[in-house]
């Protein structure tokens, strides 16, 4: 059993993956596969990834700023407030947005349903740059998800006749409820905190499809300039 990895070009021209995406999400598949060769991803990857730090170390008046309780967390700051059993997750620091819509719906509607329609909460005055790196690699993850989707399809579809043709390819293709996560992990100050909260560096999707970036690792000394 072995990652699986499509070329994004193979992807553009319609070529027939059908092996590939049967072996990445078969029964013997790991229900996961990677893209090669989408053109700037590295370099969009690395300018949002950066501002991480950068983020998370914000004051905190200006972090609960981005909070917003009433949509559950679901748009901006959140840290602490995800729980597995007693335990607050304060290990990492999340910031939610949708990087395709600000806005998904009128303000009667939003209001009456913040938790659905929550708008974005972006830390213009404070880190102006975080919103369009966030938009730019979310666009590009998303219209990538959405060609495989198409594949998927075509597995799906020969197997199973009576599904419906490019049923998920229409439903990513026309959705506006997409969702992107920057994520931030806090350095454990000791081996029993780490321990205790293990459980925050596994992640759980309740999503038609997760698209998910290489992590970065860098010294928290390299950015003290930055402070």
């Amino acid at each position: 059993m072995s990652l699986v990895t499509l070329q994004y070009q193979d992807l553009l021209d319609g070529k027939d993956l059908s092996a590939e995406i049967y072996r990445a999400y078969g029964p013997t598949g790991l229900g996961a596969l990677t893209i090669a060769g989408i053109p700037r991803f590295a370099e969009l990857r690395k300018d949002l990834l950066h501002l991480a730090y950068t983020l998370a170390h914000l004051p905190q008046e200006k972090l609960a700023k981005l909070e917003d309780p009433e949509s559950l967390w679901n748009v901006g700051w959140s840290h602490g407030k995800e729980k597995l059993g007693a335990y607050a997750d304060f290990a990492k620091g999340s910031f939610y947005a949708n990087p395709l819509y600000d806005a998904l719906a009128e303000k009667e509607v939003q209001k009456a349903y913040p938790s659905l329609h929550p708008n974005n909460r972006w830390p213009s005055a404070d880190l102006p740059e975080l919103e369009p790196a966030f938009k730019a690699l979310g666009r590009v993850m998303y219209d990538a998800a959405v060609l495989v989707a198409k594949q998927i399809d075509a597995v799906v579809h020969r197997a199973l006749p009576t599904y419906k043709a490019n049923a998920l390819h229409r439903e990513l293709a026309k959705t506006h409820r997409v969702k992107g996560r920057l994520l931030y992990y806090y350095p454990t100050e000791s081996e029993a905190e780490g321990t205790q909260q293990s459980f925050s560096i596994a992640q759980t999707d309740r999503r038609q499809r997760s698209r998910v970036t290489e992590l970065v690792i860098v010294p928290e000394s390299s950015f003290s300039s930055l402070l």
